[in-house]
């Protein structure tokens, strides 16, 4: 086992990461499962744009390769969508309603879907440093996504904080585990030095990440936030959907 871990820590890393997902969604309410477990499937495609990154960002040793893309690769994009949605909407939940009509739900998804496929696929081929080559349509996402909803601005700040703490704090963890895994990025196309034992563009994109996914998430799925003082309104519109909470948890 201790040689598994060593010879494939990314498989192991992304492994517990599904775990995290996991225990999260057995807390939390149903209405919220059901928006984690959409934002995990809507991630999950962009596991074919991983093998984009290498060997160019980072090559780490996979266990087996579909099309480009590993078991690895999409045990990441589904824990990393629905942990990153939990964790920023978290403080808002009772105040979130989504939308009633599937069609426009499905309509939406697949439009974010194949424009974010193509964007940041096409991204990676950009003359900078592979980060800066994400980060860019990243952070252009995010710009359009808060102007169509700019008063979930709290959320994309929520997620930036939350996802960024539980993601370095469990990559961070790997390395001390697993110390072979950090020579998996490639050193001369990172930014520069590590911080904190973590590679500077991990911390990035983490911080990116978790601002931005949650509001193309709340765009998608036709979310919306209720003012404070009418959460009841909210509780109703949930009901009405059959997606009442019947707990207090995340």
């Amino acid at each position: 086992m201790w040689t598994f871990m060593q010879t494939y820590p990314y498989f192991v890393w992304t492994l517990c990461w599904m775990f995290m997902l996991g225990g999260l969604l057995t807390l939390c309410s149903p209405f919220q499962r059901r928006l984690a477990l959409a934002s995990a499937l809507i991630s999950t495609p962009f596991a074919f744009t991983e093998a984009l990154a290498i060997p160019h960002y980072w090559n780490p040793a996979r266990t087996a390769n579909w099309l480009g893309a590993s078991p690895e690769d999409f045990l990441f994009c589904i824990a990393t969508g629905g942990i990153c949605w939990l964790l920023a909407s978290h403080p808002f939940r009772g105040r979130l309603v989504s939308a009633t009509d599937p069609r426009l739900i499905f309509k939406r998804g697949l439009q974010g879907l194949s424009l974010g496929v193509m964007v940041f696929g096409g991204a990676f081929f950009l003359p900078f440093k592979p980060m800066t080559n994400l980060l860019m349509p990243i952070l252009a996402t995010g710009i359009l996504a808060l102007c169509m909803r700019p008063r979930l601005w709290k959320i994309s700040l929520a997620g930036m904080i939350g996802f960024t703490s539980i993601y370095l704090a469990f990559i961070k963890a790997c390395f001390v585990l697993m110390p072979g895994f950090f020579i998996s990025w490639t050193p001369e196309n990172l930014w520069g030095p590590a911080v904190w034992g973590i590679p500077l563009d991990e911390i990035a994109w983490a911080a990116a990440f978790g601002a931005i996914w949650p509001l193309a998430m709340a765009y998608a799925l036709d979310i919306r936030m209720m003012e404070p003082g009418r959460e009841s309104t909210a509780e109703l519109s949930r009901v009405a959907l059959g997606t009442s909470d019947d707990s207090e948890s995340v």
